[in-house]
């Protein structure tokens, strides 16, 4: 039965490439959700992913930006750092960009339900093994439809985000984002 459930996620994660994915739930292996985009860097002390809920959105679905934040010394026992994240979309053809910066309450990994995640084709066990704190924003830039935001137009767009762990800052640089005319799903 485990094998079963396991193909079904190989194949799930071979369609989910690029739309948003609902997270899928098993008996046998709890929640799985899908990470695209996903980026790692690390800066010490900190190693911190960064990853999207999807890469193609329709006008007016909110954007869901996830990161982790791992310290790099393992055998340590690290206090949640205070952290703040800054994010810019920027579209392709030169409109103006939307920036927004807030403060982010993370959660520690080992409290969050058990279950997968898929990052790249590769199924993973969540929680990591090592000890980390996760944060979800939700509808970041304001544009979904369900909170009367303000549409993102259909464009390719550029996201840059700035993590901020403390006083150790961490960025990412030129993530894509495609925004397409279909209407929403309402």
């Amino acid at each position: 039965m485990k094998t079963m459930a396991y193909f079904s996620l190989f194949l799930f994660t071979s369609l989910a490439c690029r739309e948003r994915q609902p997270t899928e739930h098993s008996e046998q292996i709890g929640p799985v959700h899908v990470r695209h985009a996903f980026s790692s860097k690390s800066v010490h002390p900190w190693k911190v992913d960064m990853w999207l809920d999807a890469t193609l959105y329709r006008v007016g679905e909110p954007i869901e930006v996830g990161f982790r934040a791992t310290p790099l010394k393992p055998n340590e026992r690290w206090h949640r750092p205070a952290t703040k994240a800054s994010l810019t979309i920027t579209p392709a053809s030169g409109g103006k960009p939307r920036n927004i910066s807030q403060i982010v309450e993370l959660q520690e990994c080992q409290a969050l339900p058990a279950g997968r995640e898929i990052i790249y084709s590769e199924i993973l066990d969540f929680p990591p093994k090592e000890f980390c704190w996760q944060a979800t924003l939700e509808d970041v830039f304001h544009s979904s439809w369900r909170r009367n935001g303000k549409y993102l137009d259909p464009d390719r767009y550029a996201m840059d985000a700035e993590i901020a762990l403390g006083e150790t800052k961490v960025k990412f640089k030129r993530i894509h984002v495609d925004v397409e005319i279909r209407k929403p799903h309402r």
